[in-house]
């Protein structure tokens, strides 16, 4: 099922997070190599122990946990705003890693789950996002990670997933949790501001007219405001900066 082109491009992968010093880049570095090898788009849910079981589950919340992706932004945008709360896939998922590595969202029934055939209808085929595989790394008390991949429905696939999730639990065993959303550094005034603007709905050629700073400047400061916030994406920043500053 898998050669040794494979095996390599896994030990590549598990070379890239074996460098890290903590948990802190795990995600987006290991998002970066699984796009690199294997040519995925990809969420990774970084996960504390009460996550992982709510992700498990089918309970975790896109709004509140620290996620990384390469998807396209309006896609995790529109994800985001729409099943921040409630993702109708989560579930089934939830029941399907119960009973093996890997589930397919294309397995799941939309015979008899009126939300889950909503899901597909007015977003996933309109969209062309194409399937999605999940599988967990469980590394109990350092939490662990959701994976979430872009990627056909194959046996390869399958195979490369999980076995990726079960090697990559020994290096987050290894690694101290990473901080909660709201548990990193401060804001700047100008990150604050102009992440005040994104949640208001501004565009950045929008914000950068009103700040009077070049658009470089201003995704910078959107940038950092991101990375700052475990933000994956606008809708998601505009909901932890809500709860990080509360209203002025």
């Amino acid at each position: 099922m898998l050669d040794a082109a494979d095996y390599r491009a896994m030990f590549r992968v598990l070379e890239a997070v074996e460098q890290l010093d903590t948990a802190e880049r795990f995600a987006a570095t290991l998002v970066d190599w699984l796009a690199r090898e294997f040519g995925w788009r990809s969420l990774v849910f970084q996960l504390s122990p009460t996550d992982l079981s709510d992700f498990r589950a089918g309970r975790v919340s896109l709004r509140t946990v620290r996620f990384t992706s390469n998807a396209r932004p309006a896609v995790i945008d529109e994800m985001v705003e729409r099943w921040g709360d409630h993702h109708p896939l989560g579930p089934g998922v939830g029941v399907g890693l119960t009973r093996r590595s890997v589930v397919a969202a294309s397995e799941l029934s939309t015979d008899s789950d009126e939300a889950v055939r909503h899901y597909f209808d007015s977003f996933v085929h309109p969209r062309g996002v194409g399937d999605m595989l999940h599988a967990a790394a469980d590394a109990g008390a350092r939490g662990g990670l959701g994976l979430c991949v872009y990627a056909d429905n194959g046996p390869r696939e399958r195979a490369v997933l999980g076995k990726l999730s079960k090697m990559l639990v020994p290096f987050l065993r290894q690694h101290p949790a990473p901080a909660g959303p709201g548990d990193g550094a401060a804001l700047t005034d100008r990150e604050t501001l102009v992440a005040r603007l994104v949640a208001e709905g501004h565009s950045n050629q929008e914000i950068a007219l009103q700040l009077g700073i070049s658009l470089g400047t201003v995704k910078k400061h959107l940038s950092r405001a991101l990375a700052k916030t475990a933000s994956a994406s606008r809708t998601q920043l505009a909901f932890r900066l809500a709860r990080r500053v509360g209203p002025q």
